[in-house]
């Protein structure tokens, strides 16, 4: 059965339900959510994608017809990392709106998304990921004020600690391990939420 989305006018106004294919093909205003993890200790939480083998979002995806955001949020991070989180601790850092033109294997998809964005403090020191590999291979944390001077080049490197089914280890991480899209800047797409940690400490 094809997953449900609402969606919109421009002005995120809701206008009624469709599939998620048709609201791509028709590039029919959606929203999603994207969830940062982060630590006390001034630490960021990446996902590995398993496609693609970069660093992106905890976790992002569709909300649901129907469903709330805090509904979402639990549901991605529990679907993509398999670990539960405490809604409460989210903040809301911005609705970013953003259209996205693309095409895979001949089929055209047009992005046309409401994304919700949120920064979740966790407090478990030793989190538990269980990635199915399917999308995400792995998560890796690393200090966010390191990850903002590797984005301004003061450094060629960081080291940041990996979470897979093999257990926890250190990686090196360099600039180009990072998602980032044609048209984008790796320090304009994750610079907010690293400031934001940032800022906490």
């Amino acid at each position: 059965m094809s997953e449900m989305l609402d969606f919109y006018d421009k002005d995120m106004k809701f206008i009624g339900v469709e599939s998620r294919e048709n609201v791509h093909k028709n590039g029919l205003w959606h929203k999603t959510v994207h969830c940062w993890l982060y630590d006390e200790n001034g630490n960021i939480y990446f996902q590995i994608r398993t496609d693609t083998g970069t660093l992106y979002t905890t976790a992002s995806g569709h909300i649901q017809s129907g469903e709330s955001i805090d509904d979402a949020l639990k549901r991605e991070i529990m679907e993509e990392v398999g670990m539960p989180i405490d809604i409460t601790k989210k903040e809301l850092l911005a609705v970013d709106v953003w259209t996205m033109h693309s095409e895979k294997n001949g089929i055209k998809k047009q992005d046309n998304v409401f994304a919700n964005v949120y920064m979740c403090r966790i407090d478990d020191p030793t989190p538990k990921f269980r990635c199915d590999g399917s999308e995400v291979s792995g998560v890796v944390r690393v200090n966010a004020a390191d990850t903002l001077n590797l984005f301004l080049g003061k450094c060629d490197n960081v080291i940041g600690t990996l979470f897979d089914n093999n257990g926890v280890h250190d990686i090196t991480i360099t600039p180009d391990k990072f998602l980032v899209c044609s048209g984008e800047i790796a320090i304009l797409k994750y610079g907010r939420q690293l400031k934001f940690i940032c800022d906490k400490k």
